[in-house]
């Protein structure tokens, strides 16, 4: 007989044999549908499945039922009680924060017959599996709030404390129990938040937090007369060796590492294998910190405008340094390309998922639909607050977690730079859609309308033989020419009242504002200056066999349908070593003719430079990198390492182009390193040995052996950069010697994408990505997206008609082919 036929209870004994209770370990997905932004507090609340672990919202869990048959599932729901004005608190299953009760709710859910049973008053009417797995779920960190606090632990790397392995321990005949604990302090009564002293057992809480949460802060009393600088966090204690250590040391007073943590609980009587995690860490109530502050009461200078509602206007939660990806996406989906492959294809991808949390194109459609359908933006109701409640707001924890995984930086909860997300992601959406055995299509792929071809053309000053090289590119990175500003005289004036007055006086005036004055330059100054010629000095001519100094020049092959422009605003400050930002204002049209800038090839009266003749004797070995450049670098007080490597990276070319080279690369872990000694030939010594593992896995890829082992080659034996770098050639590979160097090489010419799109290069303007601060490592991201004739504001959650869109201060723009 059909499950489907039997009554409830014959299901429940059916299933029995399937179930399994969660370990510690397991990802349980219960703050959102897998394929919704429906929450637990949504209408009907989320279903999980009781074998997957996965939620759905009502009308998706009828869906994964179609899909799997998996007849049983935890119902979950979050009810308002009342509004009440009370602290912060958490009283067992009640929440009470931001003047709102919440409790939980639960029920067994069987579908599709809907039977339910009410818990826990029903506990004694079912199997007690089903009770073991049911309580498993609604006890466990969710796999969601695991991304979060991850992104959250991965953004401060914790050093080992000095004072761990020679901590002092003493021997008073102090034992601590596991559980149970009440700090020492007489009359305090805090049984949450306590501290564990390392060195003499003294238990202690923490300190009090911003809202009146946390604790009165005896830990650190004591540690001011005691002067014990270790403490470990109990309630945090996992077996698996895990929990909280700070160092109140003034000269650490941070979160650190103790290697010694297991010894050092020994001493006191605590096993950690027997340890269970009772309280929250540090990261926990940092991302609760987070997420709950109402930033929106610091931040009032979109008061006045005036919010909208409906399709295409919804904005997305913070999830803690996320408007760089907020604002990325919000363009991206405003784009019927990014709307017609994914937001439009739902049930498409949402039918073939079998694991709809870690599938890409399942995450795309959710977010995609998420932003363009307007089921998440509904105008509020007469009498309230006229904009989206940050409560309601699709809050892309899947789809951050998904695209950052592995990531060093957008896998963290760092602010980001906007620029370098978009490319990342750009190339995550190729690599995605060239994999057709997970549903990729590479000709539905929709990253393909910002790529263009550009070329590049090298003249020697001697002989005047040119080259012509092409690459494939994403957007048009443009210099910003201070010294071209319309009010550059009064600029250098402002700037030299500036240098002449004292110090600490200099960071007031610059601090306040006081009578700033900012460069005014036009789009078409930075236009012509990338079209300028750069001088690459050191150039190895092949048609005089020598060094000399050559002329280059950067034109479109082939314009995009969209064009993404990035202002050179950020730089490195050579003395703190800490990115910062040109503070300019920017004349930018709304429509531009870029056709003076398009590329026709070759011209016949121009002789090309020889190939290099590789049967010919080596010549002695030569520089990597421009001794000039190098010096003016290391003048900037730039390690000269860094500098040489820099230089070699760019060929020499100028020291604008080194510095921005060193800006993109700080984190490099080779930075620091002394560039390998070159060959007679003047090459770097062979590259690493060729993995056969990452061989086989890139050949599963469906690429052959010699496209590999050239993407192997030419990233250095990096897995995850060589799948990069082929996914970006993919239209080219076939067309590509694999025995020569690579497209896109520092030495050899790229073949022609002839998949590439072309048209006319007269474009309008279409949206801008704006950034609120000095750095690309601290400030916040909004953008401006032209709808229906408005300008329009998104700023996270924050959707509203913009009266005064930043043309002029932007950090990207971008133009539509028109």
């Amino acid at each position: 007989v059909a499950l489907s036929n039997m009554d409830p209870q014959q299901i429940l004994q059916a299933i029995l044999p399937q179930l399994q209770v969660p370990g510690a370990g397991a990802n349980i997905y219960k703050e959102e549908c897998a394929y919704s932004f429906h929450t637990a507090e949504s209408e009907g609340g989320l279903l999980v499945d009781l074998l997957s672990f996965v939620a759905f919202s009502p009308k998706y869990a009828q869906l994964n039922y179609e899909k799997t048959k998996h007849h049983l599932y935890l119902n979950v729901k979050k009810v308002l009680i009342q509004k009440k004005e009370e602290e912060a608190t958490v009283v067992g299953d009640t929440i009470i924060f931001n003047d709102k009760v919440f409790e939980f709710r639960y029920a067994l859910v069987c579908l599709p017959q809907g039977h339910v049973w009410p818990l826990p008053e029903s506990r004694n009417d079912l199997p007690m599996k089903v009770v073991q797995v049911t309580d498993a779920i609604i006890q466990a960190t969710s796999a969601e709030k695991k991304e979060d606090i991850k992104a959250f632990q991965d953004s401060t790397v914790l050093m080992e404390s000095k004072f761990a392995r020679t901590l002092i321990q003493l021997d008073n005949g102090r034992k601590i129990a596991p559980h149970g604990w009440v700090c020492d302090v007489e009359g305090c009564g805090k049984n949450e938040n306590l501290w564990l002293n390392l060195s003499d057992g003294h238990i202690g809480c923490g300190r009090k937090n911003f809202d009146g949460s946390g604790g009165n802060g005896h830990a650190l009393d004591h540690f001011k007369q005691s002067g014990f600088p270790l403490a470990v966090k109990l309630g945090t204690i996992t077996p698996n060796g895990l929990a909280d250590v700070y160092s109140y040391d003034p000269s650490e007073d941070d979160m650190v590492k103790d290697p010694l943590l297991e010894e050092h609980l020994a001493h006191w009587g605590i096993d950690m294998k027997e340890m269970k995690k009772t309280d929250k860490s540090v990261a926990e109530l940092s991302l609760d910190m987070s997420l709950h502050f109402d930033w929106s009461r610091i931040q009032e200078s979109d008061k006045l405008l005036q919010p909208v509602f409906g399709p295409g206007f919804t904005g997305l939660a913070n999830l803690g340094n996320s408007c760089y990806m907020n604002s990325v996406m919000q363009v991206l989906f405003s784009i019927p390309e990014f709307q017609n492959r994914y937001a439009a294809n739902t049930d498409k991808f949402f039918r073939a998922s079998q694991n709809p949390p870690r599938d890409f194109f399942v995450q795309m459609a959710k977010l995609g639909y998420g932003l363009v359908s307007g089921e998440y933006s509904k105008p509020p109701a007469e009498g309230t607050k006229a904009e989206m409640d940050d409560a309601t707001a699709p809050r892309p924890v899947l789809f951050k977690a998904l695209i950052g995984e592995g990531h060093r930086e957008f896998g963290t909860a760092r602010q980001q730079d906007a620029l370098e997300y978009f490319q990342y992601f750009m190339d995550f959406i190729e690599r995605q859609e060239h994999n057709v055995a997970k549903g990729g299509d590479p000709q539905s792929d929709p990253s393909k309308i910002f790529s263009f071809r550009a070329v590049e053309r090298v003249e020697c000053s001697s002989s005047h033989k040119v080259k012509y090289s092409e690459s494939k590119n994403n957007v048009l990175s443009l210099p910003i020419p201070v010294e071209r500003a319309t009010n550059y005289a009064e600029y250098q004036a402002y700037q030299e009242r500036l240098k002449a007055l004292p110090e600490a006086e200099r960071k007031r005036v610059e601090s306040n504002q006081e009578g700033v004055v900012r460069p005014h330059v036009r789009l078409q100054d930075c236009l012509e200056s990338f079209a300028s010629a750069e001088a690459i000095p050191n150039f190895y001519s092949t048609a005089i066999k020598d060094r000399t100094v050559a002329l280059k020049t950067t034109r479109f092959g082939t314009f995009p349908d969209y064009l993404v422009v990035q202002m050179r605003k950020f730089y490195v400050d050579a003395g703190s070593w800490i990115p910062k930002k040109l503070d300019v204002i920017l004349d930018v049209p709304d429509d531009l003719d870029l056709e003076w800038l398009r590329s026709h090839g070759k011209k016949p009266e121009e002789d090309l430079l020889p190939e290099e003749d590789k049967s010919a004797p080596a010549a002695p070995a030569k520089p990597q990198y421009s001794e000039e450049v190098v010096g003016m670098l290391v003048a900037m007080d730039i390690p000269r390492v860094r500098a040489e490597r820099a230089s070699h990276a760019t060929m020499g070319q100028s020291a604008d182009a080194a510095m921005d080279w060193l800006f993109s690369h700080l984190d490099d872990p080779d930075i620091d390193k002394p560039l390998p000694a070159p060959s007679a030939s003047g090459a770097a010594p062979a590259g690493p040995a060729i993995n056969p593992e990452v061989l086989m896995m890139l050949t599963s890829m469906g690429f052959t052996d010699k496209q590999a082992t050239k993407a192997l080659k030419e990233c250095g034996g990096d897995a995850e950069r060589a799948a990069d770098w082929l996914f970006s050639r993919a239209d080219s590979l076939d067309t590509m010697d694999v025995d020569e160097p690579a497209p896109g090489a520092q030495t050899g010419s790229e073949k022609k994408d002839h998949n590439l799109k072309d048209g006319p290069a007269k474009y309008r303007l279409f949206a801008m990505v704006s950034h609120m601060g000095t750095s690309t490592m601290s400030g916040h991201y909004v953008c401006h997206i032209h709808k229906d004739g408005k300008w329009i504001l998104y700023n996270d959650t924050k959707v509203a008609v913009s009266e005064n869109p930043p043309r002029d201060l932007a950090y990207l723009y971008v133009y539509k082919r028109v």
